[in-house]
This record gives C-alpha cells, structure tokens and sequence, in this order.
C-alpha cells in the first residue's frame, strides 16, 4: 500500500460533484488511506472527493494490476472462491437469458468467461488483464470501459462485476454499455452497495470504502436513476455471490447455497448488497425505475452445479 500511495504524494487531485446524482453537497463520511469519502446529501451515495484523475488511475493499475481485482494478493483460496461465484453468475444470468453475444466488462482472470463459454459467445475487457492460463483461448482485450472497442449493437449481454466503483466518471461508461448492447440487450452489474446495514450505521467499519481503488459506492436509489436516465429498465435483483462464503458459521456449511433464498432476502431489505439485472429499453427517461416494477424472466433455466453445466430444472 505505501509504494502505491506514493504514486499520488505529488499527484493533483480534482474536486468533483457526486457522479450518482451530480450534486455539489455533502460531508466526508470516512478519512481512509489519505483521501476523503463523502457522503452525497442529495441521493446518499458515496464517494470519494477530491480524486486523482484518469490519467493517474490509469498509471497505477499499469502499475499494480491486480489491483483491479480489488485486492493486492490473489490465494488459493481466492481463486475457489472466484470459481464459485461465477457460477453462481452463470445461474443467475440464465434466468434473464439463454444464449448470445455477452461482453464481461472487468472480466480479470477470465473465470466467469471460461464457465459462461459453453452458452454464449464470449468476449472479455479489462484494463488491466491478468487471465490466468487454462483462460488464455477466451477472447479478450485491454481497454478503457470508457471507450469500449466494439460497434454498436454488437452484444446482447453485457456484465459489469466490481466495476463502477473503480470509475473516475461513471455516466459515460453506462452511455458505453448502452450503446454496445442490442436492443433489449441484458446488463448485469455488481457494485458495492451504499444502502446495506453497515454502510449506513458504520461506513468507518464497511472495507469497501477502500480508496484510491474503490471510488464510488452507489446508493439504490442513485444506481437505479442513473440507470433509468441512461436508457434501463430494471429487471431482477440477487444477493451477492460470496455472501454465503463470507458469513461466520454459514461458510462452514457443507452446502452454504441452500441458504441462498435467506440471503436473497436479507439483500432485498438492505441487510446485504445487491447484484442487479436490467435490460436495455427503446428509451431514456429520468424517472426513477423501482425493484418493485414488474418484470419478466425465463419460467426454466439450466440446472449450475459445481464445475458442470447441465439443463434441468433448478437445483434445490
């Protein structure tokens, strides 16, 4: 940590307004690592201000790519972890779509790619790419998720992981994937969440807020109207992949999954953070897009487990 903050000693950092709502208000919530993350007093996100500018986050995942991943050292334990999680993914990618182009916007080791490649054509980005070797055959390019290399209407999936968190500007990113997705496309993103327990009772104690990797954390509210203003409806929402994983007692289970329609709720109610759905409309509106809205999903979908894939019905 003390080689990468060095970067920035003699970096000039930018004020900004929040990039969830564009408002100028609000008050530092927590002092982390050098920088300010403040709590925006119009639409509750967080973010941190002032922040290092493109260019020098640019520099330091050039530097330290695996801090793309959030974190400094990748385990073994890391690494089944990952497996897990996408494929949990993958389960719940198939109840808003069987088959397509999908981009993974992030996609880091390729994991989520190699288990997603045997439904859909597949092709990766990240910025700072680090696919791990059975991964080399996936498609993959480096490049900004500000300016995605692809033509228009080229995917009709596009996955976004742990990524707007790390985003210096997020509007133009969701113009991006806007553009990139066929219409009614799916786009399914995961970012740290501003309305679970801790962060609104603790945000000192949440780790999320880990500057200057993590930039932003959303508020609900905030990501769904700036979804909704960028041409999204809302489809479906999930509880975080590793949750189970990561819950004293629950991770020591033999079968942690089965304790999955708990977790679903405990994120739905705000204890735990959301992965969400949303699927491209035929229009921009800046009216605000509840979970709450009606939705259509597959009625069947293809049957997860373990390292195999299987059609059938759901796994109890």
């Amino acid at each position: 940590m003390k080689d990468l903050l060095e970067l920035f000693e003699t970096t000039p950092l930018l004020r900004v307004d929040c990039p969830a709502c564009d408002s100028p208000g609000g008050t530092v919530a927590v002092v982390r690592n050098g920088f300010s993350f403040v709590l925006c007093a119009n639409c509750s996100s967080f973010f941190v201000n002032p922040r290092p500018a493109e260019k020098s986050l640019s520099e330091m995942y050039a530097a330290f790519p695996e801090l793309a991943a959030g974190r400094a050292i990748v385990t073994v334990s890391d690494s089944l972890r990952e497996h897990r999680e996408a494929v949990y993914r993958l389960r719940c990618l198939f109840e808003v779509a069987s088959s397509g182009r999908l981009l993974d916007i992030g996609c880091g080791t390729g994991e989520f790619l190699r288990i997603a490649g045997g439904h859909f054509d597949v092709t990766g980005i990240d910025i700072a790419p680090r696919v791990s070797p059975q991964n080399e055959r996936i498609p993959t390019v480096k490049g900004n998720a500000r300016t995605l290399p692809f033509g228009t209407a080229k995917f009709e999936i596009v996955t976004a992981f742990e990524v707007l968190e790390h985003l210096a500007e997020t509007q133009n990113f969701l113009d991006e994937v806007h553009r990139v997705l066929d219409d009614r496309g799916v786009f399914i993103v995961q970012t740290g969440d501003a309305d679970t327990l801790l962060a609104r009772i603790n945000p000192q104690r949440w780790r999320y807020l880990m500057p200057p990797v993590h930039l932003n954390a959303f508020s609900r509210k905030a990501l769904y109207a700036q979804l909704r203003k960028t041409g999204f409806e809302f489809l479906k929402a999930w509880s975080f992949g590793q949750a189970p994983s990561r819950t004293p007692l629950v991770s020591r289970l033999s079968n942690p999954e089965a304790l999955r329609p708990v977790f679903d709720y405990a994120a739905r109610v705000g204890l735990l953070g959301q992965m969400y759905a949303f699927r491209r409309a035929s229009y921009k509106s800046k009216a605000l897009e509840t979970p709450q809205s009606r939705y259509r999903v597959r009625t069947s979908r293809p049957r997860v487990e373990g390292r195999g894939i299987h059609r059938g019905t759901r796994a109890e």
